[in-house]
């Protein structure tokens, strides 16, 4: 194996590569669009055979933790993306098989447990990654993700060559990788608000999937599964104790950290717990954030109790003129148009003061936060296996069910529901009771498709990591192990966990209801996005590919601003990120970092 090649500039955790003869040119370029996931360092492997570059986001081993990083002949290299919570304890054991390491990072543990253990070794992580591991004594690559599908991966295949990295754009770098729209993933995208499985709004380029790796050498490429969830709610027996210990060490390991980590702090029951943990784990206060959007439902008031109870360092933002005002590069960063990117300005406001942040999410697909749809799922009891899917997608797409179709026009063929209910139906096959199959669709569709995936491109934009620790693997399993009747009961979700916390929390966190992370689409629409919208869509280029009904869209800015168009507006807002999406990334150059006046 030749020696790495290191390009020593101060520049997060994003990793690229391709197999075939390599061009440092195009590798630099490929890294370089992601210099936002990766602002502290770079590093680049290059062989006759293959290439390997990422940026880093320092968090664990600030000194020797660069990267590539190899085993002790070099005959092993590996570019990695994520933390591995549990990597003292491998190397532990590790070490007693007489393993060298010349690192304290986490990846040199990756390096070392694929010596010892081989590909299999991905079984004893617990935590997020992506990496690609290359093998030169079996002239291998492996190309790995989480079991969650927290930290993100995708490839193509140009010609014999498989291309790769954590983020699409990266991988458009690459000259030889086509800009085209995959139309079957936009009608699943237009329907469920997400992409499901493998595909991704490019045509040829995929992801890799959570608890999957793949694997190529001279046999090609083949994809493996090494994980997937494995419900077992059967232990009608478990106490609040072990809730309470399990909870409170998967947050111990998530700080694991050589830098300040904080906590995203909504005042509601998951970040709150969080927050109570890590006040008991540090000794010194901590830093918390929360956003609101200058409106009535905002949450700042109870985040701000919640703060001054465990006296952490708080710090808000409101965004309440101007929302839309970063919106292209919000969109460029995600690489696909959504609409629901304020998370942005909330890691923005955080990476003033901590490059880490740990965030509630998971916590309601573990313990059944979902109050009022879980009530309404509840309620319909379906027999058939075609029911309870088609129950189910109603409630994820209500607000586009009865009118998508004027709105979105042939992007949306008439059989799509179909398509759907049969991505949805591999939850909805097996004998377990419907709700905790509802419970088992959030975590591996909605959450893994759609949260997880804006979490990360809103933080990785602002060079922050945010970490999960719902989706600890000691958690999950535990959650996982725990009856539907005891998370949920008379319309009211968590009851195993708000009883575990009970003593911990200030009483008024458990009177908080339940509610969504975002701003009034209507007071929206007022302040900008009709603005915008009658600026872009009426002659844009969505109207006209036909992918959204022009008429429909001189109908909603016609129409005279009203709550009761909440819904329209919403669709409006969709349409719009749609249209920008396509300025982005199909006009005849890909545009870096964009902003309204290059549109």
């Amino acid at each position: 194996m030749a020696a790495s090649d290191f390009l020593d500039v101060n520049f997060m955790c994003g990793i690229c590569g391709a197999t075939g003869t390599p061009d440092r040119t195009i590798l630099h370029s490929m890294t370089e669009v992601m210099n936002h996931r990766g602002p502290d360092d770079q590093g680049f492997f290059v062989d006759d055979k293959l290439m390997l570059g990422q940026c880093r986001l320092s968090t664990i081993d600030l000194k020797t933790g660069r990267q590539p990083i190899y085993n002790e002949d070099q005959s092993i290299a590996i570019v990695y993306n994520g933390e591995i919570y549990n990597f003292r304890e491998l190397r532990k054991d590790l070490e007693a098989q007489d393993h060298t390491f010349a690192t304290q990072s986490d990846t040199e543990v990756v390096v070392h447990a694929y010596e010892q253990y081989g590909v299999e070794c991905i079984k004893r992580f617990n935590g997020m990654f992506a990496f690609a591991l290359y093998d030169s004594n079996q002239d291998q690559l492996i190309l790995a993700r989480d079991k969650e599908g927290i930290k993100p991966l995708y490839y193509a295949k140009s010609g014999g060559n498989v291309v790769f990295a954590s983020e699409i754009k990266s991988i458009l770098s690459y000259p030889e990788i086509e800009r085209r729209l995959d139309m079957k993933a936009l009608s699943y995208f237009l329907t469920l608000r997400y992409v499901p499985e493998k595909l991704t709004l490019f045509k040829g380029i995929k992801k890799v999937l959570p608890g999957h790796y793949l694997k190529i050498d001279r046999k090609g490429t083949r994809e493996i599964f090494y994980w997937r969830l494995t419900p077992n709610p059967t232990r009608d027996n478990i106490g609040t104790t072990e809730v309470v210990q399990v909870l409170k060490r998967a947050t111990e390991r998530h700080m694991i950290s050589d830098v300040p980590v904080g906590v995203y702090l909504s005042g509601g029951l998951d970040s709150v717990s969080l927050v109570a943990f890590a006040s008991e784990l540090s000794n010194q206060p901590i830093q918390t954030f929360c956003m609101g959007f200058g409106e009535e439902t905002d949450e700042l008031a109870d985040a701000r109790a919640v703060a001054e109870h465990f006296g952490t360092a708080h710090h808000e933002t409101i965004v309440d003129h101007g929302l839309l005002s970063t919106f292209p590069e919000q969109v460029w960063h995600m690489d696909s148009p959504k609409r629901n990117l304020y998370p942005y300005y909330l890691a923005q406001l955080a990476r003033k003061h901590v490059k880490v942040v740990l965030s509630g999410l998971g916590g309601d697909e573990l313990f059944a936060g979902y109050d009022f749809r879980y009530s309404t799922l509840q309620s319909t009891n379906p027999k058939t296996a075609r029911q309870k899917t088609a129950a189910y997608l109603r409630t994820q797409a209500r607000d586009l069910s009865s009118d998508q179709r004027r709105v979105y026009g042939s992007a949306i063929p008439r059989r799509m529901h179909q398509c759907a209910e049969r991505f949805l139906g591999k939850y909805f096959i097996d004998s377990l009771p419907f709700m905790e199959q509802v419970l088992i669709a959030d975590f591996n569709a909605k959450m893994t498709y759609d949260f997880l995936p804006v979490d990360d491109a809103t933080s990785m934009a602002n060079s922050v990591e945010t970490r999960v620790p719902f989706l600890d693997d000691e958690l999950v399993d535990l959650a996982f192990s725990i009856p539907f009747s005891h998370k949920f009961k008379d319309g009211s979700g968590k009851l195993i966990l708000r009883e575990a916390l009970s003593g911990r929390l200030p009483q008024t966190v458990f009177a908080k209801k339940k509610q969504g992370f975002g701003p009034n689409p209507y007071l929206v629409y007022k302040r900008e996005l009709r603005d915008y919208a009658e600026k872009f869509l009426p002659n844009g280029r969505a109207v006209e590919k036909r992918l959204i009904n022009g008429e429909w869209i001189t109908y909603i800015l016609n129409a005279s601003p009203s709550p009761d168009l909440t819904p329209q507006y919403n669709k409006l807002w969709d349409c719009l990120a749609l249209e920008v999406f396509l300025r982005i990334y199909f006009e005849d150059e890909v545009q870096m970092s964009p902003t309204w006046d290059k549109l």
